[in-house]
């Protein structure tokens, strides 16, 4: 039997079968030792990102087609109403005159300004998700997923294709290369689960398993700094046993953390709805991950910060008849066409995302789940860094619900990052650099 499919089922097999062979070394993991915060009380983070914006060709004036009725309509009304908040005047740019493609995608999680150069000589800033990662120092760095293809490699010399391929940054000079492929992606959430040996505790009564662990329970109790965790401790092993009690009398609902099998390897060029039924699938890869507990941050990229150059008689990603690129550029011909393919593009984007929602909904994650999806520009045809498309889904009770601001009134998006960053408990933390830099000031989507 595979390790994929070594998973214990549900509740009553992860109890008996693991015991506290494995709830004690995770109550050392998890940080319940030694933590300021564990990470039950931590939200989750999911960024996604789209290039070239939306179609918003006075974005200072009005929203353009990033409102309900238009680019965000996939999500239906209960989504809107308990989870929805749209930032109106978010802006990220003058990035030293370099072009918005390059520096928008690159500096959109960071506020930081890409140096133009090689794919060698990357230099940008840290991002907001690497940031909250390392706050969850018993968990690995955030998983940065790619688009499943090629990466963009058009103007190494000049700009750094690496750029176009990142938002997320571990350091000034340390692009997170995105995972491609969903078993890819699989491998690197649940590949080196424990499933070492343990004893057969399936028969034995409940408060039994906390007993034949009592060799190593007092072991670890020698570990412990001060009375608060000892008594901290006590109340852990009190509840495993009641958890036990209540196994014993009734099977749970299916649903508990299991690894999902591994899945196919959808190709992005065959078949059909071939882009949709990739990103479906990494979207039940991810939603298991957050079962697990194997990550609680998450970045997405569903195109490079170009998106494809040239006209496309029938785009394979997106069934439109123009690439995003070109698209964007809608006053080079063609105009009536490439706006009907930039609002499609985004229509199927915030489909994915509805598609995510509803996994996560299914399994009562949203309300400690931030999703952040966004673009490093508004208007693609000008490269306009105003008014940036933007939406927060999240049933974070700290988080206004909403439209809100007004897109002549700027606020930086690094204000958005230092204050999604503080429902993290990472307090007064600047992010970004020059002119996009956060500030005092509050982003206002919160409470």
């Amino acid at each position: 039997m595979s390790k994929y499919e070594d998973k214990l089922n549900n509740r009553r097999d992860f109890i008996k079968k693991a015991g506290l062979g494995m709830l004690v070394p995770a109550f050392l993991k998890h940080g319940l030792i030694n933590q300021a915060h564990a990470n039950s009380n931590l939200p989750r983070l999911v960024t996604i990102f789209f290039p070239d914006g939306s179609y918003m060709p006075n974005p200072t004036q009005d929203n353009g087609w990033w409102t309900v009725n238009g680019a965000l309509r996939p999500l239906n009304s209960n989504v809107i109403g308990k989870y929805l908040t749209v930032p109106r005047g978010i802006q990220n740019g003058k990035f030293r005159g370099q072009d918005q493609h390059w520096s928008g995608c690159a500096g959109w999680l960071s506020a930081s300004n890409p140096r133009t150069g090689s794919s060698s000589q990357l230099t940008c800033g840290r991002s907001m998700d690497q940031i909250i990662a390392h706050q969850m120092s018993n968990l690995p760095q955030s998983l940065s997923i790619g688009i499943g293809e090629r990466e963009f490699s058009e103007h190494a010399s000049t700009h750094g294709a690496g750029y176009l391929n990142s938002t997320s940054w571990r350091s000034a000079n340390a692009p997170i290369k995105n995972l491609v492929g969903n078993r890819t992606v699989f491998d690197e959430l649940f590949d080196g689960v424990s499933q070492g040996p343990r004893p057969d505790l399936t028969k034995l009564q409940p408060k039994a398993v906390v007993d034949h662990f009592l060799v190593q329970i007092n072991q670890m109790k020698t570990q412990l700094i001060n009375n608060d965790e000892k008594q901290r401790f006590d109340r852990y092993l009190t509840s495993v046993e009641e958890i036990e009690k209540k196994l014993d009398i009734v099977d749970p609902k299916p649903g508990a953390c299991g690894a999902p099998a591994r899945p196919n390897e959808h190709d992005l060029f065959a078949g059909r709805n071939p882009y949709m039924n990739y990103w479906r699938t990494m979207h039940d890869i991810v939603v298991a991950g957050f079962e697990c507990d194997q990550t609680r941050v998450v970045n997405m990229m569903y195109d490079n910060g170009v998106g494809g150059i040239g006209p496309s008689p029938k785009n394979v990603r997106y069934g439109t008849k123009y690439q995003i690129h070109p698209a964007a550029h809608w006053a080079n011909g063609d105009t009536p066409n490439r706006i009907q393919s930039q609002k499609d593009i985004n229509l199927v984007h915030m489909n994915l995302v509805a598609d995510l929602i509803n996994k996560l909904e299914s399994k009562n994650m949203m309300r400690d789940t931030i999703i952040m999806v966004g673009s490093c520009m508004s208007n693609g045809n000008e490269h306009d860094y105003r008014n940036l498309p933007l939406a927060l889904i999240s049933g974070h009770n700290r988080i206004k619900k909403g439209s809100i601001g007004r897109p002549n009134t700027p606020i930086k998006l690094s204000n958005v990052h230092k204050d999604i960053m503080s429902l993290f408990g990472i307090q007064n933390t600047a992010i970004g650099e020059g002119d996009n830099r956060s500030d005092s000031r509050a982003s206002g989507i919160l409470t």
